[in-house]
């Protein structure tokens, strides 16, 4: 009996190739158990400062009613999702952190509020590509109002087009203006990518700090997200399997032509 030493490898690899190839888009599509992140965060100004925070819900907020430290008054909403977690489906960005706030000076000179949020528990199942983004506008502003903002990834500041901060000025006219961030327009400040490797937990953090004439008040949104990167061990394995395939369909088209 001869056998054809070629098609009983090809057959005998078929089965395992498959099967690898199930275990990579497994592998890759496949979250972990879902973190508890808590976020906190600290407002100050003139020595003054109030904090909050929530545990493990994903989310903060201080309400419709604007909150008081040294000459502003505030409001804060901040959501958060585990990018490594069961919150969120790979392939595809997941928002670290996500911080909208209004804040108006209301007292009678130009004075800086300085607000940091920071999310502690999110879990890493291979390597994250994070950026940071920023938007917003104001109103009643003037030359002297203008806005400082960074995020960082277990304190490795995420590096922006103009260093290790994005800063913001409002444009003139009456009403409501945009920021313009770092001269771009339309007006929004894009960070360079971070790519996170930290095994474990890992932390993100946001620090905004806004200069404000007498009066003048301002809305604004921060932005942190992550992408997930595929591990090379990962990808290997995908290749290895997707070969497998393509090698059965080949086999497979010669066996019918035969």
């Amino acid at each position: 009996m001869n056998i054809d030493r070629s098609s009983w490898i090809v057959g005998s690899a078929r089965p395992v190739l498959a099967a690898l190839a199930v275990l990579a888009v497994l592998s890759l599509a496949t979250p972990s158990a879902s973190a508890n992140i808590t976020l906190t965060y600290t407002a100050s100004a003139d020595a003054a400062s109030n904090s909050t925070g929530s545990g493990a819900v994903n989310s903060l907020s201080t309400g419709a009613t604007p909150l008081v430290v040294g000459n502003f008054g505030y409001t804060i909403t901040a959501t958060t999702n585990d990018p490594g977690g069961g919150t969120t489906t790979f392939p595809g960005s997941s928002t670290l952190e996500n911080l909208v706030f209004a804040v108006q000076n209301t007292g009678s000179t130009t004075d800086t509020l300085t607000i940091a949020l920071t999310g502690a528990g999110y879990t890493l199942t291979g390597p994250l590509m994070a950026n940071f983004s920023v938007s917003g506008s104001s109103s009643l502003k003037s030359s002297s109002d203008s806005t400082i903002a960074s995020s960082s990834i277990n304190s490795t500041a995420i590096p922006t087009v103009n260093g290790t901060t994005v800063t913001g000025t409002p444009g003139t006219g009456p009403g409501s203006q945009p920021y313009s961030w770092n001269g771009a327009s339309p007006p929004l400040g894009n960070s360079n990518e971070l790519l996170i490797t930290t095994s474990g937990t890992f932390s993100e953090s946001q620090l905004v700090q806004i200069t404000l004439k007498a009066g003048d008040e301002v809305n604004l949104t921060f932005n942190t997200s992550a992408v997930p990167v595929p591990e090379p061990s990962s990808m290997a394995i995908a290749g290895l399997g997707a070969l497998g395939l393509i090698g059965y369909g080949l086999r497979r088209r010669k066996d019918l032509g035969a």
